[in-house]
């Protein structure tokens, strides 16, 4: 989503000014969960600048390929098929008065 890393963030926090600069980054890969209404899911976005799943789909395919695409899809994310990836970082840091 981003074109950027930890290493950029490091820097342009320095740039700005801080000191005492720490970043921790937290990274989890695990099976998939169940997703039980995969409407509501479908429709959710995960950020306010990504487009939903729902929205993706719209934009990108026509309707016939979304069709068969959420057919697909949607018995593997009801039987929580897949694999889960996330990353968090935590920056903290001391600006001199």
């Amino acid at each position: 989503m981003h074109n950027w890393d930890e290493r950029d963030l490091l820097l342009w926090t320095e740039r700005a000014g801080f000191s005492d600069i720490a970043c921790e980054s937290a990274y989890l890969v695990a099976p998939a969960d169940p997703v039980t209404d995969y409407e509501s899911r479908a429709r959710r976005a995960g950020n306010p600048l990504v487009p939903s799943l729902a929205e993706a789909i719209e934009q990108a395919l026509s309707a016939g390929e979304a069709e068969r695409f959420v057919a697909w899809l949607r018995p593997r994310m009801e039987a929580g098929e897949g694999v889960r990836r996330s990353a968090h970082g935590y920056l903290t840091a001391r600006k001199a008065p």
